[in-house]
């Protein structure tokens, strides 16, 4: 049987780089070119105060600003686009030994909301940080808005796919055990769709919870992160095999090669510019595939950093999260 994701996650964290906490200032912030070109990304980063910091989720928020997840401190927060951070803690969200769970995203009720792996809870936040958490009865791994008004979820280890109202209501959908469903998005097509890391499919569920399955060719995959993209289809993030893949609203799959083996690509958004951008978990690059197919990769400045989700930010920027030195990214285009 293939692994649940978040146990693939740590194993790459282990494999690819030293188990170690960075200690820097809150108000560090390191500014580098990723290529010489004066048309390159800029990537600069910002440490997350407290010892022992590892941001795994993060999303654009009603606010302005970026919300992300420190697993293991337990906490929520948030960055503006001049680098402040603000954390709060979760009443109940102890802290965490590994990656687990922890996403987050902004809800149709202008709050964030959160996943609590070993609550098991689901959060929701308001922006002035007033926390109310909601159980669920299997821990929820991650989470995005729908397009009926609720919030959609995965409870990777169960198998299951969970809708939550924004007053807390839950209705959960089974799939086949062993699938191991992750990271749900909202489609161009009003439905929700979410990768299947332990057979290696694409899900779709429609709000009234008809599911349809689509195989990904490669075998092996290990599908991770999936995202809407700017052309009308969905672009996925296959960490195994090395590769982007791309699925229409129709179930076509089309995958891309990374160009770095073993890089293990992660976390995948649309970013402003019309391409698609990712992180390289392995390999501490953030890569750029542009709706053609076509690669570049950039180094990220600090190494081991563990980049593991991404998300469009404010104007001309992306922003992720280094979940092995306690630091936000911001990319500036």
């Amino acid at each position: 049987m293939r692994e649940a994701g978040f146990i693939r996650r740590r194993r790459l964290f282990l494999t690819a780089c030293l188990a170690f906490v960075v200690a820097l200032p809150l108000v560090a912030a390191i500014r580098v070119s990723a290529l010489t070109s004066a048309s390159s990304p800029s990537i600069t980063e910002f440490a997350l105060p407290g010892a022992g910091a590892a941001p795994v989720g993060i999303t654009a928020g009603p606010d302005g600003s970026m919300w992300f997840t420190d697993v293991k401190n337990g906490k929520v927060g948030r960055i503006t686009a001049a680098g402040g951070i603000n954390e709060f803690a979760a009443p109940q969200h102890p802290p965490a030994v590994d990656q687990s769970g922890g996403d987050i995203t902004s809800g149709p009720d202008r709050n964030l909301w959160s996943t609590e792996f070993r609550t098991p809870n689901i959060a929701r936040i308001t922006v002035g940080g007033a926390i109310t958490e909601f159980a669920v009865p299997q821990a929820p791994e991650s989470i995005t808005p729908g397009g009926d008004g609720n919030l959609w979820f995965t409870e990777e280890l169960a198998s299951k796919i969970g809708r939550i109202t924004t007053s807390g209501a839950l209705t959960e959908y089974p799939l086949v055990a062993g699938s191991y469903p992750d990271q749900p998005v909202k489609g161009p097509d009003g439905n929700v769709w979410y990768t299947e890391q332990g057979v290696d499919k694409i899900g779709r569920i429609t709000p009234a919870g008809a599911i349809t399955e689509f195989a990904i060719p490669t075998a092996q995959a290990g599908p991770a992160i999936i995202t809407m993209g700017p052309d009308g289809n969905l672009w996925f993030t296959e960490q195994d095999a090395d590769k982007i893949g791309r699925i229409t609203q129709a179930g076509a799959v089309v995958e891309f090669r990374v160009p770095t083996a073993q890089s293990g690509p992660y976390g995948i958004s649309a970013g402003p510019d019309g391409s698609l951008w990712f992180v390289e978990l392995a390999a501490d690059k953030i890569g750029q595939i542009t709706t053609s197919g076509a690669v570049t990769e950039y180094p990220i400045p600090t190494p081991n950093s563990g980049p593991i989700n991404i998300a469009a930010g404010p104007g001309r920027t992306l922003w992720f999260t280094e979940s092995q030195t306690g630091k936000i990214g911001r990319i500036t285009l």
